[in-house]
């Protein structure tokens, strides 16, 4: 009877299956080679039941040689050093490395019968060897080691048996493979931490750094430990942290980050530009974030924003002729508008042209030359360029290259050369002009001290009025300093000197009225800068004039009182005017009245005639007179009542009061209730009766009445029957200003008048009608509490408009 039929080949399987499961297991124990592969033959032996197993890889010669790692049973220890090869017989069982040659599997299910390991049979035997499995490990393809099971039962590892361990073997393979995945996984993770010119940190939710790579310490000088025992809080700009609280919250609810911008305090004091990217926040709250110092490349970045809207700037303004030319197609890319005025194109027909549609020279030539160009190799041309009316020009051209956004153009300044002789006729006239106009001209040179103040300065050309106004000659001035020409002129003028060094500084212009001490006499001097360190100064004499400010002054003190009192009379003018106002108004008022009263009045004078008539017939009974006495004392009340309204329009106010908008239009229509009602004119309203403003009661009620009685004579002199009066208010909050309108339909004003109807003493009505006053007044009461009045046609009347 065999081994296999004693144990039963369910044995085998079981040991094999048991093998796997605990391999499997083991794998997962530790992320550390050698360890996991002493495991694997630990379960092997232990766990599994086999008497040995070892794990040898590939040696680095050509031959089959193996590198022992890794063994248990009864030999673990033995192979810790040395290679094995086929000729090798520490281990005494046999022929050795087929399985790295071949890529196979090599089973020995019987060591006493097979004569491959006839030499090392006794020691086998000694050892407890009965047979044996040769298994491949494999990676990407290729066998890198093998795995030797011994057990001690012969006829083991039958094709069940050896099936299932292939399958060990594999997942030792792929074990090993993930493991070194890991392992350079971490390298590269540790490479890339402590290596990386980026910022790598960690952080946790308790807002302090949990690891930082050296660049941290490199770019904010600080110590690993100051980083790490610092809220991390402390080391952002105090107008940025706000900032980044919130790109932290946007990661803890799941986002991620992507070039953020914050500033970090260095241990210098200085600050640093960093750009983070972050994923989101993950289980454990810490923040995994990736920073680059983008200082320098920010402020790089603001100098070529300013570089190109200085460019942009001198392209639009300047009345050089510029062009923006792509130097590998010849297009013109912009064209500032001197260009289109020199070329006689607009800007959208010379966008449209190649340089070599304006350039008459070859296209080759053309080319060459932008080459250059682009290459700093040649910068400045002259070519013949044709205008949009045929005329051929000849051009001098400066051409650099420029960056764009993210384009290379040349930058080219075309100057007409044609008319150069005619410049230098110019160039000779101003001279000229220079030498011989009435106000005295010096071109100077400044000297500066050692600490950049200016010290003194050389008269390098003067004209004859400078002459004639200082009295000093070339001979006198020309390439001498100034304190040497016109002694004690420093002490005596140290701003004048300011002034000089600070335009010959900064190239501004600056002007200057000053008595100039050495010569007693006022100048006015103008000062200019055509180079740095230079300056020429233009001046007249205005001695003269002074002296006539100062009597012009003196007169004009004197005048003051007369203004005064112009002012005075004017004054006491509008209170004549306002007066004369309020008689014209008592009259209208008394016309009210009296419209008013009228049928009242007819009313109690038929109602006494009635009581007459049936007193004399005998029908006065007690009914009959209560009834008729009632009548009249309604009649009465209402007579007074009327007299109470009316009156309260010219009650003095004593000072400025909160006004009800709605109540002011109502106390004015109620007036002219009896007017309106008589000519049935509509009255649309359109006011919130909380509407309200500050100002004089009685006064802005007048306003409103003036307002309405115009309305009210332009509908009697128009015999207009069909009336509308539309009188709306409101607050425009933009302006902050209560507006009230008021809009007729009784045909509008004319044009050649409408300008002058706040104006005192015009009117339009006759002359028995009216002074020209309620509006001009009006506009008076208005402005007096900070509002105005304006008028306006519309298309069948007109609209008066008051803003308070």
């Amino acid at each position: 009877m065999t081994s296999i039929d004693q144990k039963g080949e369910l044995y085998y399987v079981k040991r094999a299956l048991k093998a796997i499961r605990e391999c499997q297991s083991a794998l997962h124990k530790s992320t550390k080679e050698v360890e996991i592969l002493n495991e694997v033959c630990r379960v092997i032996v232990e766990e599994a039941g086999y008497i040995f197993a070892w794990i040898g890889y590939k040696g680095d010669d050509e031959g089959a040689s193996l590198r022992p790692l890794a063994s248990f049973g009864l030999e673990h220890g033995c192979l810790r050093v040395r290679k094995v090869s086929r000729t090798d017989d520490v281990l005494g069982y046999g022929p050795i490395g087929s399985t790295i040659q071949t890529g196979k599997p090599f089973v020995c299910r019987d060591i006493l019968t097979n004569p491959q390991f006839l030499p090392w049979r006794a020691k086998a035997i000694k050892r407890g060897y009965a047979s044996s499995i040769e298994l491949p490990l494999v990676r990407e393809g290729a066998v890198f080691g093998t795995l030797f099971i011994y057990a001690a039962e012969p006829n083991a590892f039958d094709e069940d048996e050896k099936d299932l361990l292939i399958g060990l073997s594999q997942i030792v393979s792929l074990g090993i493979l993930e493991i070194l995945k890991r392992k350079r996984l971490d390298e590269d993770s540790d490479m890339f931490f402590y290596h990386s010119k980026d910022m790598i940190c960690v952080a946790s939710p308790d807002g302090y750094f949990k690891q930082v790579n050296p660049m941290f310490e490199r770019i904010l000088g600080y110590t690993k430990e100051e980083l790490l025992t610092r809220p991390l809080m402390e080391f952002i700009h105090p107008d940025d942290r706000e900032s980044t609280l919130i790109e932290i919250r946007k990661q803890i609810d799941g986002l991620s980050t992507e070039n953020f911008d914050n500033r970090y305090i260095c241990k210098d004091g200085s600050y640093k530009i960093i750009s983070w990217s972050a994923g989101p926040v993950l289980e454990g709250g810490k923040i995994y974030a990736v920073g680059r110092d983008v200082t320098e490349q920010r402020r790089m970045q603001e100098e070529l924003e300013k570089s190109e809207q200085r460019y942009r700037s001198m392209f639009n303004d300047t009345k050089a002729v510029m062009l923006l030319i792509e130097p590998s197609t010849a297009n013109i890319v912009d064209a500032n508008d001197a260009a289109c005025s020199f070329y006689g194109y607009t800007k959208q027909e010379l966008t449209q042209k190649k340089i070599t549609d304006i350039n008459i020279s070859p296209v080759e030539e053309t080319s060459k030359a932008m080459t250059k160009a682009r290459f700093l190799i040649k910068n400045q041309f002259t070519f013949r360029h044709r205008l949009s009316n045929g005329d051929i020009r000849d051009v001098e051209v400066l051409s650099s290259p420029i960056r764009v956004k993210d384009s290379i153009l040349l930058f080219s300044i075309i100057q007409d050369v044609t008319e150069k002789r005619m410049l230098e006729e110019q160039k000779y006239i101003i001279n000229l002009i220079c030498e011989n106009m009435l106000n005295g001209f010096a071109y100077c040179k400044m000297i500066f001290d050692e600490h950049n103040n200016p010290a003194d300065f050389i008269y390098l050309n003067i004209n004859k009025s400078f002459e004639k106004i200082t009295g000093l000659t070339k001979e006198d001035v020309i390439n001498k300093k100034v304190t040497d020409a016109i002694p004690g002129i420093r002490d005596a003028h140290p701003t004048l000197f300011d002034l000089y060094g600070r335009v010959a500084s900064t190239g501004s212009s600056e002007a200057i009225e000053v008595f100039f001490m050495p010569l007693k006499i006022w100048l006015f001097i103008n000062v200019y800068s055509s180079e740095k360190g230079y300056f020429f100064a233009i001046f007249e004499d205005i001695t003269e004039r002074k002296r006539l400010d100062n009597e012009l002054k003196f007169i004009n003190a004197n005048l003051q009182q007369r203004v005064e009192e112009e002012v005075e009379k004017n004054r006491l003018k509008d209170l004549l005017i306002y007066e004369q106002s309020r008689h014209v108004a008592i009259g209208e008022l008394l016309m009210n009245i009296a419209h008013h009263w009228r049928q009242p009045l007819s009313a109690i004078g038929a109602m006494i005639q009635d009581i007459e008539d049936a007193y004399r017939h005998k029908e006065l009974d007690d009914n009959y007179f209560d009834n008729t006495v009632n009548k009249l004392m309604k009649e009465l009340v209402d007579l007074s009542k009327t007299i109470d309204d009316f009156r309260s329009f010219y009650i003095q106010d004593t000072g400025k009061t909160r006004i009800n908008i709605l109540d002011a239009v109502n106390k004015a229509l109620s007036i002219l209730d009896d007017y309106i009602k008589s000519k049935n004119i509509s009255v649309e309203i359109k006011i919130d009766d909380s509407l309200s403003i500050y100002g004089y009661t009685s006064k802005f009620s007048q306003v409103i009445l003036n307002l309405l009685t115009n309305i009210k004579d332009i509908y009697d002199e128009r015999s207009i029957t069909d009336g509308t009066i539309k009188i709306n208010s409101y607050r425009d909050y933009k302006i902050n200003k209560v507006i009230l309108t008021i809009t007729d339909n009784g045909g509008g004003i004319s044009e050649d008048i409408i300008e002058k109807i706040f104006d005192p003493y015009f009117t339009t009505r006759y002359k028995s009608r009216g002074t020209g006053l309620s509006l001009y007044i009006s506009k008076i009461i208005i402005k007096s509490m900070d509002g105005s009045i304006s008028v306006c046609n519309t298309n069948n009347g007109c609209e008066f408009r008051i803003e308070v």
